[in-house]
This record gives C-alpha cells, sequence and structure tokens, in this order.
C-alpha cells in the first residue's frame, strides 16, 4: 500500500511537472503596444490626450499592455523607437506629424509589426504645390 502510495505521488509529481509548460504555452501574452507622444505629451489638449484616453481603455477592455514614451529628446527618441520595433510590441504608435518618416523607415526593417501614426502623411513620391 505504502508502495502504491509513493508511486502515485511520483507519477502525479511527474504529470504536474511536464504539464506545467504546455498550460503555460497555451495561456496567451496579452497584447502589447507602445504609444509615443510627440512634444505635448499626454497632458496636452488634442490627439495625444484622445490617443491615452483610447489606449487606456483598450488597457481595461482588452487586456492590452500599454507602454507609453513622451518628452524624449531627439536621439533618445530614436533609439526608444528602434527598442520598441525590436521589442515584443505588436504595434507602435506614434502621435503627430513628426513620426511619418521615422515610421516609414522601421515598417520596412520590421514588417511583422504594426504602426499606427496620427496625423500620418504619406509619401507618394510626387512633389506638391
Amino acid at each position: 500500500m505504502k508502495k502504491t502510495k509513493t508511486l502515485l505521488l511520483v507519477l502525479c509529481s511527474i504529470l504536474f511537472l511536464t504539464a506545467a509548460p504546455f498550460a503555460q504555452a497555451l495561456t496567451p501574452k496579452p497584447f502589447k503596444a507602445v504609444l509615443f507622444f510627440d512634444i505635448g505629451g499626454i497632458k496636452d489638449s488634442g490627439f495625444s490626450r484622445s490617443a491615452y484616453q483610447g489606449m487606456e481603455k483598450a488597457v481595461a477592455r482588452l487586456g492590452v499592455q500599454a507602454v507609453y514614451v513622451e518628452n524624449a529628446r531627439p536621439l533618445e527618441l530614436d533609439r526608444a523607437l528602434s527598442q520598441a520595433a525590436a521589442s515584443d510590441a505588436g504595434m507602435i504608435i506614434g502621435v503627430g506629424f513628426a513620426f511619418s518618416e521615422k515610421f516609414n523607415q522601421l515598417a520596412v526593417r520590421h514588417p511583422e509589426k504594426k504602426f499606427v501614426c496620427v496625423d500620418y502623411s504619406i509619401k507618394d513620391g510626387k512633389e506638391r504645390a
């Protein structure tokens, strides 16, 4: 009887230890999005504030994991954008026209990522008057 209990305990332990990684694999990671703000930051009363409020709703309703980046100097911003594109974030969002060209460049290097730019300017190769 003692051998049976011991064997049962060992088998249960093995089952638990081998099943744990599979349970983790079946649990999806939350979707991660990085939201970059232009000069005005989160506290402006325009696009940035609306983007922040929208992201907070996505966090509350959809379980999105949000990362906010604001008030970065140009070199720090370039580095932060590159790090975000290389990270496990599925979407990188920039609030402001200034992100247009940077996102065009990053999108070429990271085609698996989604880039969203508020107030985006498309580059069509035609000169405008």
